[in-house]
């Protein structure tokens, strides 16, 4: 039953592409290691001789934050998508009935290309219409993993923080990044991002 009503409309949720005519989009697949919520910025990793996504999670910071970019998790609605919620991020958050991409799950993930991806709704600073955006890398997963912020970086264990890196960059002309409340009463917290990583994942 619909409860609440949206003055703001959301304008996209977290992993949705926010520009279909940009030219250039990079989008790789990868195996999921681990469930893996849209609109998060994932790393690869070898386990078994076999190459896999999870959120990043490295504990290194500064010049010692170098894991191996899968990209950001892209939302496929075609796939595995089946409800719609808001995407609790660890995964095993309460009030999400989708966590993400199930393990084993070969996921899509943008390298190149304007997209939505989470944000953690830091409102200290406020939200440029363009600019470096830095990172939550938790190493054990006690906090963010993947998740975007514009909070300074920091190097507390399991807190990590790193950025910004240089290929990514946030765009939105428009100042429409930010929190919403849908119709449905979930806060939906997203930034547009610009990502043009190098290399192959």
């Amino acid at each position: 039953m619909q409860t609440h009503y949206a003055t703001t409309p959301t304008p996209a949720q977290a992993g949705m592409l926010s520009d279909l005519g940009y030219r250039g989009q990079q989008i790789v697949t990868v195996v999921a290691g681990v469930v893996i919520p849209p609109g998060v910025l994932c790393e690869t990793y070898v386990s078994s001789g076999k190459v896999l996504a999870r959120p990043v999670n490295d504990s290194g910071t500064g010049a010692s934050f170098l894991p191996t970019l899968a990209g950001i998790s892209f939302l496929d609605p075609a796939s595995v998508e089946q409800a719609y919620a808001t995407f609790a991020v660890p995964p095993s958050g309460a009030g999400s009935t989708f966590a993400g991409y199930p393990i084993g799950f070969p996921v899509p993930f943008v390298r190149r290309g304007r997209i939505w991806v989470q944000w953690d709704g830091n409102t200290g600073v406020a939200l440029p219409s363009n600019g470096g955006v830095q990172v939550w890398h938790s190493s054990d997963g006690s906090t963010f993993q993947g998740v975007f912020t514009t909070k300074a970086a920091q190097t507390t264990l399991h807190s990590e923080i790193d950025g910004p890196f240089g290929w990514e960059n946030l765009f939105d002309p428009n100042l429409v990044s930010g929190s919403y409340t849908d119709s449905f009463g979930n806060t939906v917290q997203i930034l547009n991002l610009e990502i043009n990583l190098p290399g192959k994942a």
